[in-house]
């Protein structure tokens, strides 16, 4: 596994009901297979492992701090 630079919101705060949706932008030299996981993220957290859609519609319970839950990964190329 190789660390790849991507931007991501430093601090994000979500209103209770509100829909929050995140699209990570992954910079990589060559067309590369990227997978995104969730670690450690709380379960109203969902994920494109494709694509690193995150999205979420929080309850008024979920309120809190979470850190470090996108997890970038790389495999070898894609099929042409």
């Amino acid at each position: 596994t190789t660390a790849l630079p991507f931007g991501v919101p430093g601090h994000v705060e979500v209103a209770a009901g509100d829909a929050w949706v995140y699209v990570p932008t992954v910079i990589v030299p060559e067309p590369l297979l990227i997978t995104y996981t969730l670690e450690n993220a709380p379960s109203f957290l969902t994920i494109d492992g494709s694509t690193g859609r995150v999205w979420a519609v929080p309850d008024p319970k979920d309120a809190g701090v979470y850190d470090g839950i996108l997890g970038v990964r790389h495999g070898p190329h894609p099929p042409r």
